[in-house]
């Protein structure tokens, strides 16, 4: 407790010996706080799906380029055929998957009018820390 004597401010004994039981029981609630470890993956994949083509025939000084499109988003590891995970993109195409650092394979897969539409599967290695970046393309059948 604080204590004023004739303008002066002063401590008394008792509140300097609990100084350092404040310091230990604030030590004990920092060191319990959560880490980064527990917070999960810190790297993936982020990227997006593209259908096309969108024209029969492409010409010069007439783009035709690919739509961003709606789909899930599978993760297999590196040649298996079991679904590791899997996301739906948006629809800006857009998707982000966390993942432990490792190989791994990716396929869109979405459906239309016309049926279910697959890309072909697009192989990423993820490193620790990193989120890789990936492109995948469904085929639109327009020839």
């Amino acid at each position: 407790m604080i204590r004023r004597e004739q303008g002066e401010l002063r401590l008394r004994p008792t509140d300097m010996r609990k100084t350092p039981i404040y310091f230990l029981m604030l030590l004990a609630l920092v060191s319990c706080a959560p880490s980064a470890e527990g917070r999960g993956p810190s790297s993936g994949v982020v990227g997006k799906v593209l259908l096309g083509p969108q024209c029969p025939v492409e010409q010069a000084g007439s783009p035709c380029p690919d739509k961003p499109v709606a789909a899930e988003v599978q993760v297999f590891t590196a040649s298996s055929d079991e679904v590791l995970t899997s996301t739906d993109s948006t629809e800006a195409g857009r998707f982000r998957i966390d993942l432990e650092p490792g190989s791994y394979e990716l396929l869109a897969a979405a459906s239309d009018a016309g049926g279910l539409l697959f890309g072909t599967r697009v192989q990423v290695r993820v490193e620790p820390g990193v989120y890789a970046r990936g492109t995948l393309s469904l085929d639109s059948g327009i020839r």
